[in-house]
């Protein structure tokens, strides 16, 4: 048995836990400084609302993917931890977002904005991987505006 095996990862799941990482400190980083920017320019409501939006919709997201991860494993399913992700998430996360939208002073526009925002971020890197992704990968170009054979 080997310890990718054991960790649970393994072929693309495992590398996938690297983009997910990623993703989650780029959210929280983003959400963090817009939080700020609310806070100044929108009030302690909006900044409020944002963030706990936000931290709700990377919970979902870290929760997903250790359900797809666990799902998806090679070998044997821990149905045990299944089962464990699956009863944390409903509390923490619908329960956490409950609480949000029950305290009336947040504006719902803003606590959904902030638990969008990590489809948000998602998109956002994925348009900046095809657009990096596409300049490096054309072909140098010459001063004659040719290929290398010029």
């Amino acid at each position: 048995m080997s310890f990718e095996t054991l960790k649970g990862g393994g072929g693309a799941v495992g590398s996938d836990r690297g983009a997910i990482r990623r993703i989650l400190t780029t959210t929280a980083i983003l959400a963090a400084l817009i939080g700020l920017a609310l806070s100044v320019y929108a009030g302690w409501a909006w900044a409020v609302g944002f963030l706990g939006g936000a931290a709700a919709g990377g919970l979902n997201l870290a929760f997903l993917s250790g359900l797809a991860g666990e799902i998806v494993r090679p070998g044997p399913r821990r149905k045990w931890r299944i089962a464990v992700l699956l009863a944390l998430k409903m509390p923490v996360v619908y329960g956490g977002l409950a609480g949000l939208l029950l305290w009336k002073a947040l504006p719902v526009t803003a606590i959904v904005l902030g638990f969008s925002f990590v489809l948000i971020v998602i998109v956002l890197k994925a348009a900046g991987r095809l657009i990096l992704g596409s300049r490096l990968s054309a072909p140098p170009r010459t001063r004659d505006g040719g290929g290398s054979n010029g």
